[in-house]
């Protein structure tokens, strides 16, 4: 019994020294617990601490931040907004500059058109070009708002003595000149008005460069510079360029009326003779030399031509000078007609003398030659008056279809080579009288007896082949060319 209590006190106290040490083993679990919650808590709290400290820093940056924008945007920004609106400015520029280089364009065409359609003028161009000259004026100082009533009075006037002397549909047409030359003035005004433009957005940049130093934008408006005063020089050069192309025209103009000069004098000294060919002793053996003759008749016609549109440009005559010129002219072209003439009576003659089979058949040719021999005398010498002589191609055509009906087709091709140069040799004679008799319409009363009686073509300057009397009696003798002259300057 004794025993038995003895095991169950000792298995008690095994069980209370288990629960003491599960007791203690809880309680130092739960201190150390403690101590690690401890742990935690500081540490939580010291991230507090710091978590606290941040914001606070990081308020004071963005306040910072803050004040420094406001003081940037206060500072710089209307830097900013100037250096934002640099590209807008230059594209304006770039603009100008390209509206300044069409403009250049389109005022040089016009002025070569105008120009041109100048030159195509023929009558009063000392009139047209002042008219031209004076609505130019005129339209500029419109355009300026200048006076500009006088000038355009005096336009008026010029149009109505235009008028009066060329008729409404030659004033007419003019209008257009001068719409070109108001479009002419208008694109001007517009080219000056650009420089201030480009002077006004250089300025502004060189002011916001010298402010912030940017040497990118500093080159940038540099380079603008420089095409600027390249476009200056380029359109200086365009205008020296059309002075000096003026200078030429104008010296050209005046080395061809040296030339006019040169030859009237030489035709007045020669007599009208053609060089290398003398008028009066053409004959014997055509077959050498008319080929020859015929080409200088053919250079000479050119020439005279030539001569005689540059005298014609006017419908009436500026000078007793003038008339002297027009004059000298159909004495010239005159003596061409009867030289071409010549030639080609010569030419039937030889080639139908080469027909000896003919001879016997068709008799002598000058029983056919009063077909060609047969002129008129010039009506008078007054205005309407007209050359009336007779063209060789109708009235030969009989002579030609012998030629062709006996097998002589060369001989008859020849022969129409000689009419052709012959219809143009009398042509001349015409225009050349008509232009001398519509020169002289206004004042008919002032032509002298000379004139008419040189001018006139009569029976007795031919001879019995129809060409011009070659005898002294068929010369223009010195004499009556200083008669001639005389007269016209005495007038």
């Amino acid at each position: 019994m004794s025993s038995q209590n003895h095991n169950d006190n000792a298995s008690h106290q095994r069980v209370g020294y288990r629960i003491a040490d599960l007791t203690h083993a809880v309680i130092q679990a739960t201190f150390q617990n403690l101590e690690s919650i401890k742990e935690i808590f500081l540490q939580k709290n010291i991230e507090i601490e710091q978590f606290h400290k941040d914001q606070q820093q990081s308020e004071n940056s963005r306040n910072f931040e803050r004040s420094t924008e406001v003081a940037n945007l206060e500072l710089f920004g209307p830097l900013f907004n100037k250096a934002m609106n640099i590209p807008t400015q230059l594209n304006t520029e770039i603009d100008q500059f390209h509206k300044e280089i069409k403009l250049t364009n389109l005022i040089k065409n016009q002025k070569q058109k105008i120009f041109n359609d100048f030159l195509n003028i023929l009558p009063e161009k000392e009139l047209v070009r002042q008219l031209i000259v004076t609505y130019l004026e005129y339209k500029k100082g419109e355009k300026n708002r200048a006076p500009s009533l006088k000038l355009k009075k005096e336009c008026c006037k010029i149009e109505g003595e235009l008028e009066g002397k060329l008729g409404e549909e030659f004033v007419e047409n003019l209008q257009l000149i001068l719409n070109d030359c108001e479009e002419l003035v208008r694109w001007e005004t517009e080219l000056d008005e650009i420089p201030e433009g480009k002077a006004f957005l250089i300025k502004e940049q060189k002011n916001i460069l010298q402010t912030t130093d940017d040497s990118k934008n500093r080159r940038f408006v540099e380079q603008h510079k420089a095409i600027h005063k390249d476009q200056i020089r380029r359109r200086d050069t365009i205008s020296e360029m059309k002075i000096l192309e003026l200078s030429t025209e104008l010296k050209v103009r005046r080395e061809e009326m040296e030339e006019t000069r040169k030859m009237i004098n030489a035709a007045i000294n020669n007599r009208f003779e053609i060089s290398g060919c003398s008028f009066f002793n053409v004959s014997g053996n055509l077959t050498g030399n008319i080929n020859q003759i015929t080409y200088q008749i053919q250079y000479k016609l050119i020439e005279l031509k030539r001569k005689y549109q540059a005298l014609d440009s006017t419908n009436k005559l500026q000078s007793d000078q003038q008339k002297l010129k027009k004059t000298i002219l159909v004495l010239a072209a005159k003596r061409i007609f009867a030289t071409a003439r010549k030639d080609t009576i010569d030419s039937l003659i030889t080639i139908y003398n080469k027909l000896d089979d003919f001879v016997k058949k068709f008799g002598k040719l000058a029983t056919l030659t009063r077909y060609i021999g047969d002129l008129e005398e010039i009506i008078s010498i007054l205005p309407g008056g007209t050359i009336f002589v007779k063209l060789l191609e109708k009235d030969t055509l009989a002579i030609i279809n012998i030629f062709k009906k006996h097998s002589a087709i060369e001989h008859a091709q020849k022969f129409e080579d000689y009419l052709v140069e012959d219809k143009k040799a009398l042509t001349l004679l015409q225009e050349t009288y008509q232009s001398l008799a519509s020169s002289i319409q206004e004042n008919q009363t002032r032509i002298r007896p000379v004139i008419s009686q040189i001018l006139k073509l009569n029976q007795n300057h031919f001879s019995q082949y129809g060409n011009f009397f070659t005898g002294e009696d068929g010369e223009l003798l010195q004499k009556e060319v200083a008669e001639l002259l005389n007269n016209l300057v005495n007038q």
